[in-house]
């Protein structure tokens, strides 16, 4: 039951082309992970949430330019 409400909460920030998806489920939570998703570039896999703000900041600070 839950999973449906995941699988539709990721297609409707598919369909807003939203930029970056981050999910955080039981496994990531306990292991500070989470697995990132970029409308770009796809599936980007299972990240420490320190890469993470690490790689959006870079992005933010490349879009300023």
């Amino acid at each position: 039951m839950c999973n449906e409400k995941s699988d539709t909460k990721i297609r409707e920030v598919r369909l807003d082309l939203v930029p970056y998806l981050a999910v955080v489920g039981a496994k990531e939570s306990e292991s500070n992970t989470l697995a990132l998703r970029s409308r770009k570039e796809g599936e980007l896999g299972v990240i420490a949430v320190e890469t993470v703000i690490e790689k959006l900041m870079e992005v933010i600070r490349m879009e300023a330019l």
